[in-house]
C-alpha cells in the first residue's frame, strides 16, 4: 500500500523529500521475532530494545520468541508505520 502524501510521515522532514522519492510502507503482518521486528521497522537492535522498553506496558509480553500481529499494530500506532525510501526515477 503506497501513500501519496509522503510529506506527513513521522521522522522525515518535509523539505528533505522531493517528488522523485516515494515512501513504501511495509504492510505484511505476521508474528515476528526480535530480529525480524528490527528489520520490519528499520531500527538497529539497540534502538528497537529502547523503543520496546518504552512501550512494554502498552504492548504486553511477547509470546515465546514472537511479537503478535496485535502487538505490532500497537507498535505502529505508537512509533509510526515502517517504511523504506525508494527513488521513483521520475
Amino acid at each position: 500500500m503506497e501513500n501519496k502524501s509522503n510529506h506527513k510521515k513521522p521522522g522525515i522532514p518535509h523539505n528533505w523529500i522531493d517528488e522523485s522519492v516515494r515512501l513504501r510502507i511495509n504492510a505484511e503482518m505476521k508474528p515476528r521475532n526480535f530480529t525480524e521486528l528490527c528489520d520490519f521497522f528499520n531500527y538497529s537492535p539497540w534502538t528497537m530494545r529502547r523503543k520496546l522498553k518504552e512501550m512494554a506496558e502498552k504492548i504486553g509480553p511477547r509470546i515465546g520468541y514472537f511479537y503478535t500481529v496485535v502487538q505490532q499494530e500497537i507498535m505502529i500506532k505508537l512509533i509510526g508505520p515502517p517504511y523504506t525510501i525508494e527513488e521513483t526515477g521520475d
